[in-house]
């Protein structure tokens, strides 16, 4: 580096969307050496020299990432600071004590301060109101387990298995399903019902009391010219009950 670099109020991690064409990214905050910066292609790190070069290292203004090739479409390019987070300069009693030195350490520790702080905004916290002291320490990973609360609401534990919360519902749809079908059944028996009534009264005669004799307007039993056969039925609509014509006199 010619001189100390300036660290501004500058997140140290960008991202880009990959397009198949573009190589060169931009990124706007300081580094001091290329290997200060890591590179990822959607969640896979890439090789400095080997997949990406770095130009910049040392300018106040940040630099740019050349790959070797273009990242494919619909990717996801991240470009993220890592300085380690080690002491590297050591000033000894009644030694050279150079501003240039002091500059570059105090900017370094303002750099690992920016890449904790960017860390801890992508934590899951408590909001700054929050009055809660519950422990969010993690539980031991649980195959296909899933994070909750604990019963008393004082802590975080594995819930269900994915798998179980999968099976039930899948056996909620199928209820659903079933509870469906056997109300469009019971609409279709109402309205069945409903039709047989309709034909009953249709089919009862002209109202007025008195037998109707099926078969022509009068209610006879026969042929389609309304004359009346051997085995003649009418229908006695004081007792509700078909009847052979001979018989219903009795039941008068």
């Amino acid at each position: 580096m010619a001189e100390h670099i300036q660290i501004g109020d500058v997140s140290p991690r960008i991202q880009y969307s990959g397009d198949g064409t573009q190589s060169v990214f931009t990124y706007p905050f300081p580094i001091f050496e290329d290997g200060d910066l890591q590179v990822y292609v959607d969640a896979v790190i890439k090789a400095l020299s080997g997949d990406y070069t770095v130009q910049g290292a040392g300018e106040s203004g940040g630099g740019a990432v050349t790959f070797t090739v273009a990242p494919s479409a619909n990717t996801t390019v991240t470009l993220l600071r890592n300085v380690p987070i080690k002491r590297t300069s050591d000033f000894q009693e009644s030694g050279e004590f150079r501003a240039s030195v002091l500059n570059d350490e105090l900017d370094k520790q303002i750099a690992m301060l920016q890449q904790v702080a960017e860390d801890v905004g992508r934590a899951v916290v408590f909001p700054a109101t929050s009055s809660s002291t519950v422990d969010l320490t993690l539980p031991d990973p649980a195959a296909n387990g899933l994070i909750a609360w604990s019963a008393g609401g004082d802590g975080l534990v594995n819930g269900p298995a994915t798998t179980d919360i999968d099976t039930s519902v899948l056996a909620a749809a199928a209820s659903a399903s079933a509870a469906a079908s056997s109300a469009a059944d019971a609409s279709n028996s109402a309205s069945t019902a409903a039709t047989h009534e309709t034909n009953a009264g249709n089919s009862g005669g002209d109202g007025s009391g008195e037998r109707g004799q099926l078969g022509d307007p009068g209610g006879h039993f026969g042929d389609p010219s309304g004359e009346r056969g051997s085995l003649q039925y009418v229908f006695d609509r004081r007792d509700q009950d078909l009847c052979r014509q001979s018989d219903c006199g009795r039941r008068q």
